[in-house]
């Protein structure tokens, strides 16, 4: 009897991974960009950016034509924002560091909602970001 328990709990403890995750899921998204606005600056250089991938706390952004084109950021999880909802910090695009961007999760992608400067910075336009994923 001592043995079995001995036998059972090694077992368990050995395929430990094989009930619980190991890590954070990856995701990759095919991405589509709509102007939220009634006219945008920089939408034939943001729909280079066609792609994305999650990973636990990072994003990033990339282009399947353009293998230079990239960038990623930081999200993160706010008390203030519904359940499916992060904040993405520190992304940069076109040079500029954007403010906090609201990311939604959906149930086959994410909505990202981004503010970037036009090529003149006084002036910005915001752009909605849907993804689905590949």
């Amino acid at each position: 009897m001592r043995i079995t328990l001995i036998v059972l709990a090694a077992l368990s403890f050995a395929c430990t991974s094989c009930w619980f995750e190991t890590g954070p899921d990856r995701f990759i998204y095919q991405l589509s960009w709509f102007c939220a606005e009634s006219s945008c600056e920089r939408g034939d250089d943001l729909n280079q950016f066609n792609r994305a991938e999650t990973y636990g706390t990072d994003f990033a952004m990339s282009s399947t034509s353009a293998s230079d084109l990239a960038t990623s950021a930081t999200i993160v999880v706010s008390a203030t924002l519904g359940r499916d909802c992060r904040l993405v910090l520190d992304l940069v695009l076109f040079g500029h560091e954007l403010d906090e961007s609201i990311l939604c999760f959906t149930p086959n992608g994410f909505e990202l909602t981004v503010t970037i400067p036009d090529e003149d910075p006084e002036t910005s336009s915001t752009w909605v970001v849907m993804a689905r994923e590949l």
